[in-house]
């Protein structure tokens, strides 16, 4: 087990780069050496490799970032949204406007009535909607993520824009059978083979590729494998994912593990894991966590972040923050009393963990979870050879949240 200490303020950083690069070009004016290697200076013969640092992505990658909705069938015989974050055209991003997500969107008319503008604040997400994908760097791969419960896509738009500007198509369902209507009382589904959600909504974004009217358009990347991934109660439709399909080559578990009770095909994945989790999460507790990592298969990693709670790896924290955070605002527009006890109750739980004082902030999670997502979808997907970034070595000064791990992907 490797602990790392807090990295240094991520705002010192610049200065650190740029001046590791000046001294690079001033060794290669003078000894005419390449960017790996120093020449000693007595004699200039003997020669000392300098290691090459770890690749980072905990900053935005090159690609603007545009969102769609597809969607797919349902078991019930209706239809389900998929959101998707992909690769767009950097003209067309920077004219464009950045989508709005506001929870009260997802109310039915009878609730949504309740919310007054100045208790409805927005996240503003960082995508345009429907902007032409990015067609001059060939296609790209898949990441396919399932919301927890009470959740949405947009809700970890920081993570799934993220990856995105890395050059990944980002398939995100919506889980309406667990999703926030759930908490109102709404119908839920019964018997849903999530799994199948998950691989449904991929084969919607294959299919995306080959029409004109799509910015999906010429950018999928439609043979290969790709990498499912979830958070809480989204970490069973990925491990379902991953036990019924032979194209998931990965799975990125966030705040849980899954559960093998009842699990389809095969009790374990055998395709490399990564476990993200908070140490004092209290929804989805570390031993459990621990528990289920412990149950898959090698390759296999558990990154635990130091007094994270279960909504460090979510936007749910930001959503109106001045205004006192969702809880203060539910209580304010009188919707946690229609909810009645359990409800609310759940509501609290789900809504809170990891957003008061006594937890770190997500912000401070943030860059080691992107960093650490990214890298091992880039593995995943060959574009690196080895998983050399996901080691705590790679993780030093990404971000401020102390890190522990267990296992390793090498």
């Amino acid at each position: 087990m490797t602990r790392i200490p807090s990295a240094a303020k991520r705002c010192r950083r610049p200065l650190a780069t740029l001046f590791a690069i000046s001294l690079v070009l001033v060794a290669a004016s003078c000894g005419g050496n390449d960017a790996e290697t120093d020449r000693a200076a007595s004699g200039g013969t003997a020669s000392t490799e300098v290691a090459k640092a770890p690749a980072r992505y905990d900053e935005l990658g090159p690609h603007a970032v545009g969102v769609t909705t597809l969607s797919i069938p349902t078991d019930a015989g209706g239809t389900r949204d998929v959101l998707v974050w992909y690769p767009a055209d950097a003209a067309a991003s920077k004219a464009a406007t950045p989508e709005v997500f506001k929870i009260s969107d997802l109310l039915p008319p009878k609730f949504r009535a309740l919310v007054p503008e100045n208790l409805n604040p927005g996240l503003t997400l960082r995508a345009a909607r429907d902007i032409p994908g990015d067609r001059t760097s060939g296609s790209f791969p898949i990441f396919v993520y399932s919301h927890g419960f009470g959740g949405y896509p947009s809700e970890y738009q920081h993570l799934l824009t993220h990856v995105a500007s890395w050059g990944f198509v980002v398939v995100s369902p919506v889980h309406d059978e667990r999703g926030l209507l759930s908490l109102l009382g709404e119908p839920r589904g019964i018997g849903v083979d999530e799994g199948k959600v998950l691989t449904d909504a991929a084969t919607a974004a294959r299919a995306a590729n080959a029409e004109p009217s799509s910015p999906l358009q010429g950018i999928v990347k439609t043979d290969g494998k790709y990498v499912v991934g979830g958070h809480s109660a989204g970490t069973r439709s990925a491990l379902e994912a991953a036990n019924e399909s032979a194209e998931v080559d990965g799975i990125v578990q966030m705040s849980g593990g899954g559960s093998f009770k009842d699990a389809a095909v095969s009790p374990r994945p055998v395709v490399p894991a990564l476990f993200l989790t908070g140490s004092t999460d209290k929804v989805v507790p570390l031993a459990d966590v621990t528990a289920a990592f412990e149950s898959y298969n090698d390759p296999k990693m558990l990154v635990s972040f130091e007094n994270a709670g279960h909504l460090s790896f979510t936007d749910i924290c930001t959503i109106g923050r001045d205004q006192g955070g969702v809880l203060t605002i539910a209580n304010k527009i009188g919707l946690t009393a229609l909810l009645g006890d359990q409800g609310a109750s759940q509501l609290q739980r789900l809504a809170g963990d990891g957003c008061a004082p006594e937890w770190i902030t997500p912000e401070q999670t943030w860059p080691a979870q992107e960093h650490l997502t990214v890298a091992f979808l880039r593995w995943r997907a060959g574009i690196d050879s080895s998983p050399a970034a996901l080691t705590a070595a790679a993780l030093t000064g990404v971000g401020e949240a102390k890190l522990t791990f267990t296992g390793s992907l090498g």
